[in-house]
């Protein structure tokens, strides 16, 4: 099945309702599960009153990869002390990411915008991996012992 992901969702008739689907599924799934942390004491304790954070709840696995592969190490020099410090930062964004699942789901989405491509893209590749659903498919009308129904005349041994 061969379709842009730059073009929106509603020039494809054919997958529209499906791609929409996907993409409510996947806005409600990052909506929902954010990285949640919180304080414990810790297991190896260095002083009196030491606690560590933990994670209770992390971001969706496609939302945490696409981050990854998106993101790149950037720096900064610090106030107090003049070192300079590395952290981990993304050109993706959460906020975007919602506004942008939630256009596809609605099919409002634009032709080339980079969140809406990208979403595309990872819900067709989803589809493509877990299989698309056969609607339109004859085979799924048919009733088994219907097979006289679907005879081609002058072809007695063809059966559908």
């Amino acid at each position: 099945m061969e379709w842009d992901p730059t073009r929106p969702i509603k020039e494809n008739s054919q997958l529209s309702k499906i791609l929409s689907e996907e993409a409510r599924f996947l806005y409600e799934d990052l909506n929902n599960n954010k990285l949640r942390t919180t304080v414990i004491p810790a297991p190896d304790s260095h002083f009196e009153e030491h606690k560590i954070r933990v994670a209770e709840s992390h971001p969706p696995q496609w939302y945490r990869k696409i981050y990854h592969n998106y993101s790149f190490e950037a720096e900064y020099r610090s106030k107090k002390t003049g070192r300079k410090r590395k952290y981990l930062n993304s050109s993706i964004s959460r906020k975007e990411s919602l506004k942008s699942l939630k256009r596809i789901s609605e099919m409002r989405d634009k032709p080339n915008i980079f969140y809406d491509t990208l979403y595309r893209e990872l819900i067709i590749k989803n589809l493509e991996k877990y299989g698309f659903p056969e609607i339109e498919n004859e085979d799924y009308f048919k009733i088994e012992g219907d097979e006289d129904y679907f005879k081609i005349e002058g072809d007695e041994d063809f059966i559908i």
